[in-house]
């Protein structure tokens, strides 16, 4: 019997010694197997979102550069703004300076229209005076010839002979005493005497003769006396001859006579 103790006592002291074996040995492995599916499980679901966040990078990453080019090209479109901006500005100030220009020329054209209009008065205003200084000066010198004529009349000594040299003046025609082409406006002293040399001597005669001729005679002359209004003598002398010397005035005072001369 006390053999058998020791036997029996050997006998629990392993089946204790299994127990505590499959307790702590068995089951904490399979806990562990348990804890460690669940890690894999874990490790998956994290290896799972790693590969999504590695997609959302990229694309994050396609979006940044796609950003990067548009901010480039956005730099590259601005600078030319600025470029375009800056030409503008050029050309904005151009025009302003060429306005400016435009409007100086402009005041300076007025100035000089005003000064011309001005003077154009004066001449108006002159060539008037002219006139009536010229009608003034031809009637002044006819007074002066009848008051010679008569002069050398009364100091001839024989009437019967006057007499017979007024019947002989006035029976030949080649003899009548010439008029004062000078008081025709255009005639002068060298104009008068070159138609008194071609046989035009009396307002009568010059009224009779036609422009053509009249022409000729002053081409033949020199080209400098084809600044004559010889058109209009005419009329001026056929109101001479009449003596209506208040219409001639008149009309010699709406002749235009601006740029001409007396020669």
């Amino acid at each position: 019997m006390s053999s058998l103790l020791p036997f029996i006592f050997g006998l629990v002291i392993g089946w204790l010694i299994e127990l505590v074996i499959d307790y702590f040995y068995w089951r904490r492995r399979s806990v562990n197997t348990e804890a460690e599916q669940n890690l894999r499980a874990s490790l998956n679901r994290a290896q799972t979102e790693n590969n999504d966040l590695q997609t959302q990078l990229a694309g994050f990453q396609a979006q940044d550069q796609r950003l990067i080019e548009f901010e480039t090209s956005f730099r590259a479109k601005e600078a030319e703004l600025k470029e375009l901006s800056s030409s503008y500005e050029e050309k904005e100030k151009a025009l302003a300076s060429q306005v400016a220009d435009l409007q100086t020329k402009e005041a300076e054209l007025k100035a000089l229209s005003a000064s011309y209009e001005e003077r154009s008065g004066e001449l108006d205003e002159a060539q008037t005076q002219i006139t009536s200084l010229a009608a003034q000066t031809g009637d002044l010198e006819a007074k002066l010839a009848d008051c010679e004529s008569r002069q050398a009349s009364s100091a001839t000594p024989d009437a019967g002979a006057e007499a017979a040299s007024f019947a002989v003046t006035a029976s030949t025609p080649s003899e009548i005493e010439p008029d004062d082409l000078r008081k025709i406006w255009g005639i002068g002293p060298k104009i008068a005497k070159i138609l008194r040399d071609n046989g035009i001597n009396t307002f009568a005669e010059l009224a009779a003769t036609d422009v053509a001729r009249l022409d000729a005679i002053l081409l033949e002359a020199g080209s400098r006396f084809r600044i004559s209004k010889q058109g209009t003598w005419a009329d001026q002398a056929r109101l001479a001859a009449e003596g209506k010397w208040e219409e001639l005035t008149e009309l010699q005072d709406k002749m235009d006579w601006k740029g001409s001369r007396r020669l």
